[in-house]
């Protein structure tokens, strides 16, 4: 098998556990497709990044209305948070999206409309391009370490596109390079998210989705 056709074969499975990701509903659920040391960037809001997939899961909480896991728990349990809806900005929690919700979890849904998302492989310009200093200096590092790391631990970037649509063409775009590398799990090699880059929190300009299938 040629180079090409394997890292075909991963972008493949990449996209398989994006979308397992996206349509797992209980945030604490959610670490399971997070490496323990699970990096986060905001290009936007550089403060607003993360060092583990505690305080990454901590975020998709918050974003859901809760304050900690211990008050997202005791709301899973109580019949008068059953199927609520919870609004939320939050930049990363715009990748969860509503669905039914199974009995006794909270109904959660970041965006306010009908939520798409695409899901490519990076271009080489893209995988090479490293985020500004000021960014990345929160990790406790610099843009080259980052890049050497990159480089030495393989990672396999892909870059999503998340949107909502308010039937008029108009409503957020967020922006996000999903970085992902094998990792030892119970002794098998799996493949865990490491970084998440946001890239950009904006509006909708027509290039949504440019490259890569639209899905839901």
């Amino acid at each position: 098998m040629s180079a090409t056709n394997t890292l075909d074969t991963v972008h493949t499975s990449l996209k398989q556990l994006y979308h397992s990701y996206r349509h797992t509903e209980y945030i604490p659920s959610k670490a399971k497709f997070f490496s323990p040391t699970l990096m986060q960037v905001c290009r936007p809001i550089p403060n607003f990044s993360a060092l583990n997939r505690d305080t990454v899961i901590l975020y998709l909480i918050n974003s859901a209305g809760f304050d900690d896991l211990e008050s997202y728990e005791r709301a899973q349990l109580s019949p008068a948070t059953r199927g609520i809806t919870t609004e939320s900005t939050d930049p990363e929690a715009a990748t969860d999206k509503a669905t039914e919700a199974a009995p006794g979890i909270v109904k959660v849904k970041a965006l306010s409309g009908k939520n798409y998302y695409s899901i490519r492989p990076l271009e080489s310009d893209e995988e090479s391009e490293i985020p500004a200093e000021d960014v990345v200096a929160p990790l406790g590092m610099t843009p080259a370490q980052l890049n050497e790391m990159r480089q030495k631990e393989d990672w396999v970037g892909m870059r999503v596109d998340l949107w909502d649509d308010d039937s008029d063409g108009k409503g957020p775009l967020i922006r996000v390079k999903y970085w992902w590398r094998k990792e030892n799990v119970n002794g098998e090699e799996e493949w865990l998210q490491c970084l998440h880059d946001i890239m950009s929190i904006g509006e909708r300009d027509g290039t949504e989705g440019e490259g890569g299938q639209v899905l839901e």
